[in-house]
């Protein structure tokens, strides 16, 4: 199982306080099933998975039935362009609370704990700044304060190299850090990811894996 996929699934076990009940965890970037399928068997049997996937690998179709056998009842699969079914996402919540008589009433939707759909987030979409923008821009308001975001394929310094941090992806997460999305907690690499020692191979390179983690505000 790619290590990516592990690591997401570790985080998201400890992304909560103890105190504090972790519902559902929401992603970007379904593809084969990896991530998801890791954060099924990480997390307790009552805790969903929310996948947001383009759809255009025919794998997905399949994979996705997997999930459904193997894990009935905790995996949902939304298909498109995630800068339109996270959208959609966003305005369904505040839809939902404007009209349950729940936070929002009366007034603007507010980001609580108790009205939030995502308690985990990862990012790990379409890799231009747009979309991981887009993504962590939406998903912070599907989110509670506080709430772990793990960007994939992310380098907080601005470096690329092998299967590790991608200049657009690099940019959009410290973008969102610039205008107080997202506060970084740290950054995870694992392999050989500096592309810039004397002496690395191409081979190494490509055992590269990043991401980024932050906490949104």
């Amino acid at each position: 199982m790619d290590r990516r996929g592990d690591i997401a699934a570790a985080l998201a076990a400890r992304s909560r306080s103890p105190d504090a009940k972790l519902v559902r965890a929401c992603q970007t970037g379904f593809n084969a099933g990896v991530s998801a399928l890791a954060l099924l068997c990480a997390l307790p049997s009552e805790v969903a998975v929310h996948s947001f996937d383009l759809g255009a690998h025919h794998y997905v179709h399949f994979a996705a039935r997997l999930m459904d056998k193997w894990y009935p009842g905790r995996h949902t699969l939304t298909m498109g362009n995630s800068l339109v079914t996270l959208a959609a996402q966003v305005a369904a919540l505040h839809n939902a609370s404007s009209s349950s008589g729940g936070v929002g009433v009366g007034g603007p939707y507010q980001r609580t704990a108790a009205g939030a759909y995502c308690d985990y987030v990862c990012v790990d979409g379409g890799h231009t700044y747009e979309v991981a923008w887009g993504d962590i821009a939406n998903f912070r308001e599907l989110a509670a304060p506080g709430t772990t975001v793990v960007v994939e394929n992310c380098n907080v310094w601005g470096k690329s190299g092998g299967f590790g941090g991608m200049i657009p992806v690099n940019q959009a997460y410290t973008a969102a850090i610039d205008r107080g999305l997202v506060k970084h907690y740290k950054q995870v690499s694992l392999g050989e990811c500096d592309s810039e020692r004397k002496g690395v191979t191409k081979d190494q390179l490509e055992q590269c894996r990043e991401m980024c983690v932050g906490k949104f505000t």
